[in-house]
């Protein structure tokens, strides 16, 4: 009998060793997302391609770790791929998120998707481009609220800055624009803060205009065919950077032809950052990326407690010049 009691007592006390072995285990396992009991959100992004939304990803990121949110991240394959954008925002109404952060890849196409969104009662704060607001209130979805910079401000500045670097005596100063997708409103802000600066500086002649979509082998090419038009080019803007490092890689292929031309670029990639840094890129707009995405967050979040928050709200950008 009492062997019996002994092995029920040791049975016991092994057990319960193991219980608070695997409890203490549990308290120091790392959190994960499936972990979270808080809102499930997610960001969709223009692409992956492009290292400036991973650093806007990284802030938000952050930010739902903040709130105790978990964070679902998607993106189409190209920042020209709207249909693709549009399939994923569906998809995520589909999965009944509990709020979404959209950088729309075009300001009026994604517009529908939306409203779908808004239809299901899940809330949206719209970051980096913003959506066409006259088409979004013709279409009966309530403008969201974004977070962004003064693309016009930002690329207005950048320009001033190193038209101010060329010798007073310099005539005509030749300036050329790569511009980024046709219709999307940040692209259009900074063609337009461009062309503002330009237009204030009566030596400066504008020789073209033309679209790369954003993508660096395309900002390649439309750079080498403007500098083999005009070989003395003298500067050249870039509305994001991986256009200007494709521009970059224009000149470096073409040698003497066009190496004397300054080029701007728009989003501080740490690559573009490095060009600036060894002089090969005469400066780059930093538009805080990061900082944007967290306020993002903490928009949706807001908005999901029922809390008001602003209908724009622009985050300072920075000038980063040689």
């Amino acid at each position: 009998m009492r062997l019996i009691r002994r092995t029920r007592l040791a049975s016991f006390l092994l057990g319960a060793l193991i219980g608070a072995s695997l409890a203490a285990a549990a308290a120091i396992r790392p959190t994960s997302a499936a972990d979270i009991a808080g809102p499930h959100l997610a960001l969709v992004i223009k692409t992956f391609r492009n290292p400036y939304f991973k650093t806007m990803v990284e802030g938000a990121k952050d930010g739902a770790a903040d709130f105790g949110a978990s964070l679902e991240v998607a993106a189409p394959d190209f920042e020209t791929s709207v249909d693709q954008q549009i399939d994923i925002i569906d998809r995520l109404v589909s999965q009944k998120v509990d709020g979404i952060v959209v950088a729309p890849a075009d300001s009026v196409r994604v517009i529908p998707a939306l409203k779908r969104a808004e239809a299901a009662s899940i809330p949206i704060v719209n970051i980096d481009n913003p959506i066409d607001r006259q088409a979004a209130i013709a279409a009966g979805l309530t403008p969201p609220p974004l977070v962004t910079v003064d693309n016009s401000d930002g690329a207005y500045r950048a320009v001033k800055s190193v038209l101010a670097s060329f010798p007073l005596a310099q005539a005509p100063i030749k300036a050329a624009i790569i511009e980024g997708i046709p219709g999307a409103e940040n692209g259009e802000a900074r063609k337009a803060g461009a062309l503002k600066a330009f237009a204030e500086q009566p030596r400066v002649q504008i020789v073209a205009s033309e679209s790369g979509n954003w993508e660096r082998d395309e900002g390649e090419r439309v750079a080498a065919a403007i500098i083999a038009r005009t070989p003395d080019l003298d500067l050249l803007f870039c509305a994001n950077d991986n256009m200007a490092l494709g521009a970059l890689a224009a000149l470096a292929a073409l040698g003497a032809a066009g190496a004397h031309a300054k080029i701007i670029g728009y989003d501080a990639l740490p690559e573009a950052l490095e060009a600036v840094r060894n002089g090969a890129l005469a400066a780059t707009v930093d538009q805080r990326a990061a900082r944007q995405g967290h306020i993002a967050v903490e928009y949706l979040m807001k908005r999901l407690n029922g809390e008001s928050v602003p209908p724009e709200s622009f985050v300072d950008v920075r000038i980063v010049s040689e």
